[in-house]
């Protein structure tokens, strides 16, 4: 575990919760830590149990840090918060305290400089930019030489010796203004001699154990932990980097105008859930209205097309016994006989093949002109199956034979598409056509939800669940129908008890990860589409 870099460790115990890569951590890191709670509050005891809470921190924020973050920097920053946490309460009282022992030791031995140094150095370092920060600690605090440092910033030697010096003189100038003149070389000394001294013997031990167990933490530290990692997800918005006492006092400041809003706030929300129930209300009200007027147009629409059946078989047996009847004309074939709304009935059928080949298109990257052939030949496909209906209307074809017509015209497609695309690209064909249904479903459910749209994971789920319905019934959902449905009644039959009990089957299963609303708002559709998919199949019997 030793020659492991800190990056690998953290790693290590994020994946496999890693008690030994977690001890290394602690061992490496634990006199930093240490050192800068004991500079912020000038109490051993204290600075054992700010070095308690760092840890515990890290072992919760291991999982989320990046695998570019510079371990002792972040140490630095989060043992600076969590001391300015620890002060909160008694702050004037130790600074008070921590300025008379700075004055009677300044008194005491003017000709120490590392006395005036010690109770700026947090705040000082904490002054630097991130990377100048991070060159610092890693160079005196924890006494890297520059290859280690350059390792950790990445770059050469040079670059790293470079930064170190420009970091430690914007340092030195930091303590200039603050009245403490030392050079940066001396600076430089200071910290390598006195900046990190060895924590208490076998407080890494303990600190390990009250990390990874929680064991050995009392209930102080536990609110210490607490109170930090709030104060980082807070700060982590507001900040980037500041004064501990000053960012103190902005959270604190933010946490009194939270507490003194609470009460406005439960009012609010107690107006609000009374508005939200009475809209609810309303809206189950209305629900039922759609849905009572859904059913009642269906009901109307099986009894028309029962009507239009029955009278297509009176007229089937009448054109029977009349030898040489004239073929009927259908307002279907009168469409097809026009030039003008045989065209426009194609161009609907190119737009509909755009539709369900848009993302075939964009994944094989096609290129205009081949995008273009391949809706033409969708096209064609589909008017040579309306083709194959009529002739069936007029007499012309048998419907086993329209249905045969309707496969050739199918399969001629499928060549026609193998040769444009090649037949390595066909799986992927089928699979999009497979997978229309399901999209255009989807698609319908978003737009119907408007601007309070589904998550996308629930999306997920439910395009799973169309995806899971058989491929006819699933083509039925989205309003296709094929030859057999239009010259077998019986078949249309079939579909439309099919599609309902697959929406009752989608409906079960949505319940489970669906909201109320979006669970009503999947009935009205399916009712919808029913409703829709069976007045199409009556307009299209109307126009035969």
């Amino acid at each position: 575990m030793q020659a492991m870099h800190d990056s690998e460790l953290l790693q290590e115990y994020a994946r496999r919760n890693s008690e030994e890569a977690f001890a290394t951590l602690v061992s490496r890191h634990i006199d930093l830590v240490y050192s800068t709670a004991f500079r912020h509050v000038t109490n051993h005891h204290h600075a054992e149990e700010i070095t308690q809470a760092v840890f515990v921190i890290l072992a919760r924020k291991a999982p989320v840090l990046s695998r570019n973050t510079i371990l002792a920097g972040w140490l630095f920053r989060t043992t600076r918060l969590t001391a300015a946490n620890y002060l909160r309460a008694e702050f004037r009282r130790l600074r008070r305290e921590q300025e008379s022992f700075m004055q009677s030791n300044l008194n005491e031995d003017r000709g120490d400089p590392w006395r005036e140094v010690e109770p700026m150095l947090n705040d000082a370092i904490a002054g630097l930019r991130e990377r100048d920060r991070n060159a610092i600690v890693l160079r005196f605090l924890q006494g890297k030489n520059y290859k280690s440092v350059a390792a950790a910033l990445g770059g050469s030697e040079e670059a790293a010796q470079m930064r170190v010096g420009r970091a430690l003189e914007k340092l030195r100038k930091l303590f200039a203004k603050r009245g403490v003149l030392l050079t940066a070389t001396t600076l430089g000394a200071l910290m390598t001699a006195h900046g990190t001294p060895a924590a208490p013997s076998g407080l890494a031990a303990s600190v390990t154990i009250g990390a990874l167990q929680g064991t050995t933490m009392t209930a102080s530290t536990l609110t210490l932990v607490k109170g930090t990692l709030k104060l980082m997800a807070w700060t982590k918005l507001k900040f980037a980097t500041g004064a501990g006492v000053v960012l103190l006092l902005a959270y604190q400041y933010h946490q009194n105008t939270l507490e003194a809003q609470q009460l406005t706030l439960a009012r609010a929300e107690l107006q609000s859930g009374k508005d939200s129930l009475a809209a609810q209300e309303n809206r189950l009200v209305d629900l039922e209205q759609q849905a009572t007027a859904i059913s009642e147009t269906r009901r109307e629409q099986e009894q028309a097309l029962a009507q239009l059946r029955a009278r297509r078989g009176t007229d089937a047996r009448g054109s029977q016994s009349k030898s040489g009847a004239l073929r009927a004309t259908t307002l279907l074939s009168a469409v097809l006989a026009d030039p003008s709304a045989r065209e426009s009935q194609r161009e609907l059928l190119v737009d509909n093949a755009r539709n369900c080949w848009g993302p075939l298109v964009k994944e094989l990257n096609l290129k205009p002109e081949d995008a273009e052939d391949l809706f033409r030949i969708t096209a064609d496909s589909g008017m040579k199956n309306i083709e194959a209906v009529v002739a069936f209307t007029e007499g012309r074809l048998t419907a086993e034979a329209a249905v045969e017509a309707g496969a050739h015209a199918d399969r001629d497609a499928t060549n026609r598409m193998r040769s444009l695309l090649g037949e390595e690209n066909l799986p992927k064909l089928e699979q999009c056509k497979q997978s229309f249904p399901a999209r255009s479903l989807g698609d319908q459910f978003d737009r119907q939800l408007g601007f309070f749209g589904l998550k996308p994971e629930q999306r997920q789920q439910l395009s799973s669940l169309f995806a899971s319905v058989p491929d006819e019934v699933a083509q039925g959902l989205a309003g296709d129908f094929t030859i057999r449905q239009l010259v077998y009644p019986e078949e249309l039959d079939r579909r439309f008890a099919q599609e309902k009990e697959a929406n009752q089957a989608i409906l079960q299963k949505a319940a489970a990860f669906l909201d109320p609303n979006s669970v009503d708002a999947l009935v009205l559709m399916q009712a919808f589409n029913l409703a829709a998919h069976q007045r199409t199949a009556l307009q299209i019997l109307r126009k035969l």
